[in-house]
């Protein structure tokens, strides 16, 4: 005799659990990439919001660096490191932060790395402990603090991460654990994802 096998519908209230369970799952993956986001964009002590205009001068040689030098259409990205030879932490972060930068050597991020109220002699002998620089990299030097000023820089180090249009993205206080692999990823998300240079798409 055979007998049929009836396929019994899940209950209502089961089928709601699912549904909610499906929305849940959904929903905290968007936070949590939102969140993502926000912490490599965020950042609660950016006040200088464009790339103010600058004059100093390239290390070895009597060169004069502007702000026409970097933010053109030839980057993507700007950054520029203020630090000086007579800044303990500042010695110390420079050759990680170069190392850091020589991964974005093909890239179009370009960089500034200046030296404040420095001796340029003190400052090349330093670089030499960095060999050899990647080209998208520029040392400059300036003693007047005019430049810290027009940045809004009170203590150094400090690192600014400007788009091509020279809107203020990032800004670094401090010391930074540059072989952090958050650091690699905001730059890695900016220059995917900011081309016109005002807001991630």
């Amino acid at each position: 005799m055979n007998t049929a096998v009836k396929n019994n519908p899940l209950p209502f209230s089961a089928k709601m659990m699912i549904i909610t369970m499906i929305m849940a799952a959904i929903l905290g993956f968007s936070v949590v990439k939102k969140r993502y986001v926000e912490d490599l964009t965020g950042n609660p002590g950016l006040i200088l919001k464009e790339f103010p205009e600058f004059e100093a001068k390239l290390i070895g040689s009597d060169t004069k660096l502007t702000k026409a030098d970097f933010v053109n259409a030839e980057s993507e990205l700007v950054m520029v490191h203020f630090w000086g030879t007579w800044c303990a932490p500042c010695e110390v972060e420079l050759p990680e932060y170069v190392d850091f930068i020589k991964k974005f050597d093909k890239s179009k991020l370009k960089v500034l790395i200046m030296a404040v109220n420095d001796e340029e002699k003190k400052v090349r002998k330093f670089m030499k402990r960095l060999g050899t620089l990647p080209d998208n990299i520029v040392m400059g030097i300036e003693n007047s603090n005019k430049m810290l000023a027009q940045f809004g820089t009170v203590k150094v180090p400090e690192t600014y991460l400007f788009s091509r249009s020279g809107k203020n993205l990032y800004k670094y206080i401090g010391p930074q654990d540059w072989k952090n692999s958050g650091q690699f990823d905001r730059i890695i998300f900016y220059l995917n994802n900011v081309r016109t240079g005002d807001s991630p798409k």
